[in-house]
């Protein structure tokens, strides 16, 4: 198709590396038009008691503060170009909380509230900004559950059953699009109705 990719690798939460990358990035392939956050640690799992400040800090950087990050060294560049897509990946667990991963939920609820007052700025500049709160997926990830509680977590779902990460590629592929310019702010759970439904 004519198209290159590279990879880089970075720190996320640290701004100046990210702005380093965002140059090295533009410099050979040119403005970033769409940026899609798509990184997080969920392995933090305990009661509130067991939980510490560090790994409480650790998280805030990873899933929330690396956003921020992201959006602020790939802004400049869409502003001029006056068009550009942001893209969240939050989580089910932001609209829901999440048992014994507090840091986790609430990182992911950040996402939410963080989209939606950049999409307020973002609007006159060309941009979108728009959250996808995916589900639990059948990613690495969730391989961090047991077999068991893998399954309790299918029947909860409306589907009755896990996502695959192409249900959450094809919504994110539809948002990084032209289709989607009179969208702004937008929560979008791919989620297979687990947010619906209780036991």
């Amino acid at each position: 198709m004519g198209s290159r990719s590279r990879a880089f690798k970075m720190d996320v939460t640290d701004l100046n590396e990210v702005r380093r990358v965002v140059h090295a990035i533009e410099t050979e392939l040119g403005t970033i038009d769409i940026l899609i956050n798509n990184v997080a640690v969920m392995d933090n799992l305990g009661r509130f008691d067991d939980q510490q400040s560090e790994r409480w800090q650790r998280d805030l950087g990873v899933n929330l503060t690396s956003t921020y990050n992201c959006c602020k060294a790939v802004w400049p560049g869409m502003v001029k170009k006056e068009w550009g897509r942001i893209i969240n990946i939050s989580s089910v667990a932001g609209l829901m909380g999440a048992h014994m991963q507090p840091s986790y939920g609430a990182t992911k609820a950040g996402l939410i509230g963080f989209g939606k007052s950049l999409a307020i700025e973002a609007g006159r500049c060309g941009i979108t900004v728009n959250t996808v709160c995916a589900g639990f997926i059948a990613t690495e990830a969730v391989q961090l559950y047991d077999e068991r509680a893998t399954e309790r977590i299918a029947k909860r779902t409306a589907l009755k059953r896990i996502g695959r990460p192409e249900e959450v590629a094809e919504v994110v592929a539809f948002l990084a699009s032209d289709a989607t310019s009179y969208i702004k702010g937008a929560v979008i759970p791919v989620t297979g109705g687990i947010d619906l439904l209780t036991l």
